[in-house]
């Protein structure tokens, strides 16, 4: 399993555990995750694309909290950013990392990769400052992630 593999079975495996009842939303999105896995891995770029694709534009269940649904989709946003960079695409992938980030700001992985993903973006298409802006406010999280992991009680 790759590591964004495991990152993303991680959290995956946290929704499950905080929702009594999340229904068949957060399997199915774990299954397009693995899919997407592989289909990178061996170098199905389009076929990783769809997956994450109808996974964001999925209806998600009711019962999912609403945390667990955003870092999910978060992640999938971040993956289907960092998918069209590496096609040389960076107008689409602004455009995910974007919806990604409207789903909500937090002080989190999933945001600051968001960031890190639109800074990407940004920077091929010579928007300078715009890549320095959100890799500012990615690096500000990673630093306040890694106080709080590092904090003495």
């Amino acid at each position: 399993m790759t590591r964004r593999g495991l990152v993303i079975a991680l959290a995956l495996a946290g929704c499950a555990a905080r929702s009594p009842a999340p229904g068949a939303w957060i399997a199915t999105a774990a299954e397009a995750s693995r899919a997407a896995d592989e289909a990178l891995a061996s170098g199905q770029i389009d076929l990783a694309r769809e997956r994450l694709r109808r996974l964001v534009e999925s209806p998600s269940s009711r019962l999912v909290a609403a945390n667990d649904r955003r870092v999910i989709l978060q992640d999938a946003y971040f993956r289907l950013a960092e998918v069209e960079l590496g096609a040389h695409a960076p107008a689409r992938a602004q455009a995910w990392a974007e919806s990604g980030l409207a789903l909500g700001v937090q002080r989190d992985l999933f945001t600051a990769n968001l960031y890190i993903a639109r800074g990407g973006a940004r920077a091929a298409l010579d928007d300078a400052r715009g890549a320095a802006e959100d890799y500012r406010a990615a690096l500000d999280i990673n630093e306040a992630l890694l106080a709080d992991a590092t904090e003495v009680p």
